[in-house]
């Protein structure tokens, strides 16, 4: 899941809309009202037939119950992450994605800018922020490496 300051970074022009609840507030509120992962599942038949299967073990003949803890989590143990939640938002972005990619010409431009854009996101960024926001570390340049 991406955080907002990753979608303000990559802007509109991102190959795909990143995904994730619009507000954390969203998130909590639905929590406090009572979360029941079982309503979203007996709405929406698309959803209920791919975790019936997955129960069912279609997509694991050999060992049926291999795929039980997911549908345990879900269904069951509250699906922590509200995965169920978020389907239908999923399945329609993804409906928008699969028409963009038709459009070789937009996805080419859009991932190109994205590919431009995500430099922000590098691992020797992240160390260094952490380094200057809360490990305060000198820095310590090696013989014949250049750190910036």
């Amino acid at each position: 899941m991406c955080r907002i300051d990753d979608r303000q970074q990559l802007g509109p022009s991102a190959l795909l809309r990143l995904f994730d609840w619009e507000h954390e507030g969203d998130q909590q509120e639905l929590r406090r009202a009572g979360y029941d992962p079982n309503v979203y599942y007996h709405k929406n038949a698309e959803l209920r037939r791919a975790l019936d299967q997955i129960r069912d073990g279609f997509f694991s003949p050999e060992q049926k119950n291999l795929f039980q803890p997911i549908i345990d989590a879900l269904l069951h143990q509250g699906d922590y992450f509200m995965v169920l939640a978020d389907y239908e938002a999923y399945v329609k972005e993804q409906e928008k994605v699969e028409k963009l990619y038709r459009d070789q010409n937009e996805w080419n431009r859009k991932a190109i800018i994205n590919v431009a854009k995500v430099g922000k996101f590098s691992s020797d960024r992240t160390i260094k922020d952490y380094n200057d926001e809360i490990w305060q570390s000198e820095q310590v340049n090696l013989p014949g490496e250049a750190i910036s």
